[in-house]
């Protein structure tokens, strides 16, 4: 059996981790989920602000 360069576990029986423990983990750590497309500035759509200048 090959272990991992760490010695933690078998890679052969590797799972990924529960979609639930995955977004706490993002949450704990600002990650942000892959496959996040950045948007262009000029794609934006801000509305003007009610402040007088």
């Amino acid at each position: 059996m090959d272990m991992l360069w760490s010695g933690w576990g078998d890679p052969g029986r590797a799972a990924p981790l529960p979609d639930p423990v995955t977004g706490l983990l993002r949450d704990l750590l600002g990650v942000k989920p892959r496959g996040t497309a950045t948007v262009a500035l000029e794609d934006l759509d801000v509305p003007a602000s009610p402040l007088a200048p």
